[in-house]
């Protein structure tokens, strides 16, 4: 039986349960919503013997108590203790007994438990243009023949198609909210546990990415090198108005870099640009991606394309980042063992599977925050 809530019946969805509720595509969103007001017992394994909301919550619902004595991990539910107000726009309704964590609090709920490049991950997920989400059978074959009969996508969302046309689980979105609101709940919640690392998370924060790839990136070339970065300055998907001989050249108004690197002094711009077999492995977006490039060197920026396994692969990382430093008009200095060390750790970490990040293990205790 489900008690301590907010309400009498009212279910709080939190911490990874809502982070996975925040991935639902608005197409599927309405059904789900619909399976939620159709449940006619309101705990969690019943909620969870539909196939459809266990594929997008999981297994084991996490949710939101107020009484100690309701503090607990079972089977189907993992309870989370909250003493005392809960922060303004802390929770979204989305059913007649059911509430779910904004995206702000879900990420404070994660913020407890998760490494910091894991919560920067996130956080750039949520402030940025893209979600990964593995779809259910059902609706991923819905959603597969809306897009054979010509569907692209609709309220923002719009699903990554590979080189074959096929349905992949990277998702590109509106942002879910901007640094400054982040920064201001983060603020808010100042001594809740989390919020401290949460507002770290959200200082550096370094653009509205639109992959996996490019936080990966920015992260890796942008995080401090005793965090196992490289330590340049780095924006991402970052906005670049162009003259009247670039438009020409590519015929639009702007390009947005995938990540922009100022050398320390400000004198010199580098644009990297992630080179996803997803995004940019059809003919089309090969054409656009030669235009952009020309556009660009017309205005004196220098250009790299960056494929996946330069990134991933140390040897050719390592040569990756002396051509930066290079076009950038600065030296190198090379890592000693120990920042070997922690770069390693910190691949680790950005190259494991993104759509398990906060995943809840055995071995986490539900929290008092």
């Amino acid at each position: 039986m489900l008690l301590g809530y907010r309400r009498a019946m009212d279910m709080l969805i939190c911490n990874i349960s809502a982070l996975r509720y925040h991935r639902i595509p608005s197409i599927c969103r309405e059904d789900f919503l619909a399976r939620l007001d159709r449940t006619s017992r309101i705990n969690a394994s019943a909620l969870l013997n539909d196939e459809a909301i266990s594929g997008y919550l999981g297994c084991q619902l996490h949710v939101l108590v107020f009484d100690q004595s309701h503090r607990g991990r079972f089977r189907y539910q993992c309870n989370h203790l909250w003493t005392g107000d809960l922060p303004s726009g802390s929770f979204t309704r989305i059913g007649s007994y059911f509430e779910v964590a904004s995206p702000a609090f879900t990420l404070l709920g994660l913020a407890s438990f998760l490494s910091d490049v894991q919560l920067g991950m996130l956080v750039h997920e949520m402030l940025g243009g893209f979600a990964v989400v593995k779809l259910p059978s059902e609706h991923r074959n819905q959603v597969k023949a809306l897009i054979d009969s010509g569907w692209h996508g609709s309220d923002g969302w719009s699903p990554v198609l590979n080189a074959r046309h096929e349905l992949t689980d990277l998702w590109q979105r509106p942002p879910l909210l901007g640094v400054d609101e982040l920064i201001a709940f983060a603020e808010r919640s100042k001594g809740r546990r989390g919020s401290a690392r949460l507002l770290k998370a959200a200082e550096g924060f370094l653009g509205e990415a639109r992959s996996p790839f490019e936080v990966c990136a920015g992260l890796q070339y942008g995080l401090s090198r005793p965090r196992g970065g490289e330590g340049f300055n780095v924006l991402l998907n970052e906005k670049i108005p162009l003259s009247r001989q670039a438009r020409a050249l590519c015929d639009q108004g702007v390009c947005y870099a995938d990540l922009l690197l100022t050398s320390k002094d400000g004198l010199k711009q580098l644009v990297v640009e992630c080179q996803s077999r997803l995004i940019h492995g059809n003919a089309d977006q090969q054409m656009m991606d030669f235009n952009r490039q020309t556009a660009l060197a017309s205005m004196g920026y220098e250009y790299i394309p960056l494929t996946y396994a330069q990134l991933v692969q140390p040897q050719r990382h390592r040569a990756m980042v002396r051509l930066i430093a290079e076009k950038l008009g600065e030296k190198y200095c090379e890592k000693k063992e120990l920042l070997l060390e922690r770069e390693e750790k910190l691949r680790r970490e950005l190259y494991s599977d993104w759509g398990s990040i906060g995943n809840w293990n055995s071995s986490h205790k539900s929290h008092r925050r």
